[in-house]
């Protein structure tokens, strides 16, 4: 923002930019005073250079880029665009507004008195658009505007076939204005008795009565419904309820035509948009009504709606793909991918979306089947593991170059971040481990992935380590492996809790006493892998004591003995049996040696008192 502005113009336009740096999106207060300064800066420059049109285009565009159904805001940005760049812009805009916001029946209106006043010579084109508007929001209860004009327009053209057409189809519509249309219809066959006859079942009383008890009935809920119109506030929990039950009473009549419910479940996602519940019953109903195309785009637009913490329609998404997904079908595929890209993207903790995309990309990539011979299967899961290895050393050097020159997924590159690494690391050395049984290569990828911050952190990178290991009986690296947990591995509690007690039945039963005594007198006073396990347990960060100095018997700390400020000098044995077993001299059966003591003098010896308040603070 504010890019090209000198100084000079920001300054002489202060208002506008302060009101820019304290906009808050979730405050309609804010954000009209925003638009209100931005409009000012139109007055009050008539002609602006390209600079200062590109910066109120782009205060317009982040807006409704947020909120696309804001009609009203559609039509202040097609107003400063008409006196910035003139009518075929302005017209381009409101195009445009149509596009996100297609079921705006204002902005429906605006658009066709366009077409009427500067292309009423194209009946085609001017046909054309309404017949695109009645199909969006001809069943508006409030639709009559819309009608009133296509009524007109071909009552200027004395097209009384199409005229005709048009009556026939009100006459049948519950809408606001249903007594009129009866009433014109009646004096359109009058005036022209040679349609009296034309369809001998047509009875257009009977169809004015039916039509008027079903409007009788609507206007129940119609009547209620005081804001109609998209807000960044909450509604009132009256108008939720009054279209939850219009919506219901409308499902439960199977007498209703599609194309009403339809248009009613579009009026209420306009105020409605971010509750999920009216979302969930649209698609519910739309799915047991229509073809798996029409229902993806339903699911794609509450995605987008819904507020980012809303997962619930993520899951029913990606189930409705799922149900309807054929490798075969390029389009299905599309959307099943794109669907766990976005999500990707918008949740990018969430590992679940690249671990579906990554095992549906090898399924259609790199295919086989049980009939297929061995070597068929190991080529496609060599050229899988290729894959993913070529994948993982574009993202860590960040050569996207390197991706487009092998031709391979750059969307499963943009997916990518430090969370969900460790799936693709994972899935490769699990390839290599269980498929290809290369060892030497896992050994390989394990020395140089345990090296990455991003997978300092990764459970699922080290419980694949500890896995692997454990297959290879690897005692000696385990040990130190659990050693580090807690703190050069900060992994959850709960995660390190299993590691070390599942480990301390396998130290048991695979370690042998040479191993044992190997680790001690490798670190006499490190980590014991039979002793220390339960000490780590809810207490990843626990490390033994380190190594004390020769003489450490003589420390205050070892004197006290938990009693600070009372002195005790007691004897200690110093061949003690725990600390001969990592000596030669134990090695075979041999009797343990009688008991040698230090400071056995000093048995009788009186405790020594430390004065603490004379020391601290009488001195």
């Amino acid at each position: 923002m504010f890019e090209g502005l000198d100084q000079a113009f920001l300054k002489s336009n202060d208002a506008w930019v302060q009101s820019y740096k304290l906009v808050d999106w979730a405050d309609i207060a804010t954000i009209d005073k925003l638009i209100v300064t931005t409009e000012s800066l139109v007055q009050k420059y008539n002609n602006p250079n390209e600079d200062v049109k590109r910066n109120i285009y782009q205060v317009f565009g982040e807006l409704l880029d947020r909120y696309p159904l804001f009609y009203g805001y559609w039509k202040r940005f097609v107003a400063v665009k008409y006196q910035l760049d003139g009518l075929d812009a302005s017209i381009a805009t409101l195009e445009q507004s149509l596009d996100s916001f297609p079921t705006s029946l204002d902005l429906w209106i605006d658009l066709l008195n366009v077409r009427l006043t500067h292309n009423q010579n194209d009946h085609e084109l001017v046909r054309s658009q309404f017949e695109k508007c009645e199909s969006l929001v001809g069943f508006h209860f409030l639709s009559h505007d819309i009608w009133d004009k296509h009524i007109a327009f071909e009552t200027k053209l004395k097209d009384w076939e199409n005229l005709y057409k048009i009556y026939r189809k009100l006459i049948k519509l519950p809408l606001h204005q249903y007594a009129r249309y009866y009433s014109s219809f009646k004096e359109f066959l009058e005036y022209h008795p040679e349609f009296s006859n034309k369809d001998p079942n047509f009875d257009i009383d009977a169809v004015f009565v039916a039509n008027q008890v079903i409007v009788n009935k609507l206007w129940t809920y119609e009547s209620k419904i005081k804001q109609p119109f998209f807000n960044i506030p909450e509604l009132p929990e009256s108008e939720l309820q009054n279209w939850d039950s219009y919506l219901a009473f409308l499902l439960t009549d199977s007498s209703f035509e599609p194309d009403l419910i339809k248009c009613t479940f579009e009026r209420c996602l306009i105020p409605c948009l971010k509750y999920e519940h009216f979302w969930d019953a649209y698609i519910t109903w739309m799915e047991k009504t229509s073809p798996f195309e029409a229902v993806f785009p339903l699911f794609k637009r509450a995605t987008e709606a819904l507020p980012a913490q809303n997962k619930s329609f993520k899951v029913k998404y990606i189930q409705f793909l799922e149900k309807h997904l054929d490798p075969n079908d390029n389009l299905s595929v599309k959307y099943y991918m794109d669907a766990l890209y976005a999500f990707q993207l918008k949740w990018p903790q969430d590992s679940s979306s690249i671990y579906k995309y990554l095992k549906f990309y090898k399924k259609r990539n790199f295919p086989w089947s049980s009939d297929d011979d061995d070597k068929k299967i190991l080529e496609q899961q060599k050229g899988y593991a290729v894959f993913l290895d070529n994948i993982i050393k574009a993202y860590l050097s960040e050569n996207t170059a390197q991706i487009e020159t092998l031709g391979q997924s750059q969307q499963l590159m943009a997916m990518l971040n430090d969370t969900n690494l460790s799936i693709l690391v994972v899935e490769l050395i699990k390839i290599y481990w269980l498929v290809l049984k290369n060892i030497i290569q896992c050994r390989k990828y394990f020395t140089y992935f345990t090296k990455l911050d991003q997978l300092k952190s990764s459970v699922t990178f080290w419980l694949t380590y500890y896995k692997f290991e454990k297959s290879q009986r690897n005692v000696a690296r385990l040990t130190k492996f659990v050693d580090q947990l807690g703190s050069e591995i900060p992994l959850p509690t709960q995660a390190i809790n299993y590691i070390v007690q599942d480990f301390q039945s396998f130290y048991l039963m695979n370690a042998d006493f040479a191993e044992y005594e190997n680790s001690l007198s490798t670190n006499r006073f490190g980590y014991d892998p039979i002793i220390h396990g339960e000490l780590k347990i809810n207490n990843p960060t626990w490390k033994p004591n380190p190594k004390p100095s020769k003489d450490w018997f003589k420390s205050d700390e070892y004197k006290s003995n938990g009693h600070p400020g009372l002195l005790v000098d007691k004897p200690q044995i110093k061949n003690t049996i725990i600390g001969s077993l990592s000596t030669k001299s134990s090695k075979g059966n041999k009797a343990a040696p009688l008991p040698a003591f230090r400071n056995l003098e000093k048995i009788h010896q009186k405790p020594r008192y430390e004065d603490y308040m004379s020391i601290d603070y009488l001195k």
